[in-house]
């Protein structure tokens, strides 16, 4: 073989050695982070130190509330909300969306689906407990037995295709 032709081959695997470099180590990356149930619900949690996540958590815990409750609690929505905002603030509920954050990465990554929700019992109770130190006939409108959606995913069957993949490597 000439030197030419032994420099060409020698550039090739050069570049295709750092192409799996970089595969790698996305791959090894993307298993402590992505794949991880148990990390992914930590950073979930940790996104609900930003005011404008808790306040989209907020307002998904209030319409789920509303679809589920009296329609007489429609009038009552802006005190929901503000109750709801103080409720995702707190510990307690940054548990129970940690909670629901891993159970969703192990869904995403263990079974098919197209769309999930991940509900809470939990969070409805503690909207009751907040709402009930200030309005207690609103509270008492509010069914104890829903469960809210604390997350809403809908059409992920490409991306859930993905995790699970993901998730094998």
């Amino acid at each position: 073989m000439n030197t030419s032709a032994r420099r060409l081959i020698a550039r090739i695997l050069t570049i295709v050695g750092a192409l799996l470099l970089i595969a790698g180590s996305f791959v090894g990356w993307a298993d402590r982070t992505v794949f991880d149930a148990e990390a992914f619900g930590a950073r979930a949690r940790s996104s609900l130190e930003d005011p404008a996540v808790r306040t989209v958590v907020a307002r998904t815990l209030v319409r789920s509330v509303l679809e589920r409750a009296k329609p007489d609690l429609i009038a009552a929505r802006p005190l929901l909300e503000t109750a709801a905002e103080s409720v995702v603030a707190t510990p307690a509920f940054a548990n129970l969306f940690e909670a629901g954050a891993r159970a969703t990465a192990r869904v995403l990554i263990e079974e098919p689906t197209d769309n999930l929700v991940v509900r809470s019992n939990d969070a409805v109770l503690l909207l009751i407990d907040t709402i009930r130190q200030y309005a207690p006939a609103v509270a008492a409108q509010i069914p104890e037995s829903i469960a809210t959606a604390l997350l809403r995913v809908q059409d992920v069957s490409a991306q859930a295709g993905i995790w699970r993949f993901g998730g094998t490597v």
